[in-house]
């Protein structure tokens, strides 16, 4: 058997077979050991918001700029995300305090919905109108 010193170990060489056999000190395998098994109770210790934030609601990940124009959209998969996309942002924590400043954005957008020919658009920027009505109350009257 030959020995060489590698980075993390030693490397032993059979001459018989010419396999190395790999062998790592033990203080190198306890550290990473140990590593490892802190980064999991850390994990497993954590509290349910957290981990809520590990899986991410798709309400989280949508932006009322790309979804508001989409209430004109007349194609299927469009016209499902905005519907859905702009009935989720609603329904978030805090959505009227969200939502109120961005009211003169979403006004023209609404507006551009309800004069719409299509009537699934109309339809769709009616719906979009009374689920805001809701949420934000008179303020939509300033």
């Amino acid at each position: 058997m030959q020995k060489s010193e590698g980075s993390g170990g030693t490397q032993l060489k059979n001459r018989a077979t010419g396999n190395y056999d790999q062998r790592t000190s033990s203080s190198t395998q306890l550290k990473h050991r140990n590593a490892v098994q802190g980064s999991k109770s850390s994990l497993s210790t954590s509290s349910p918001e957290s981990a809520r934030k590990l899986h991410p609601r798709p309400s989280d990940k949508l932006n009322p700029k790309t979804i508001n124009p989409g209430l004109r959209e007349t194609k299927h998969p469009y016209t499902f995300v905005s519907k859905e996309g702009f009935r989720e942002l609603l329904l978030v924590k805090g959505a009227p305090e969200k939502a109120i400043p961005l009211l003169p954005r979403l006004i023209p957008v609404l507006k551009a919905a309800l004069v719409h020919s299509d009537d699934e658009v109309f339809e769709r920027g009616l719906n979009a109108l009374v689920q805001l009505s809701v949420v934000v109350g008179p303020s939509l009257n300033d």
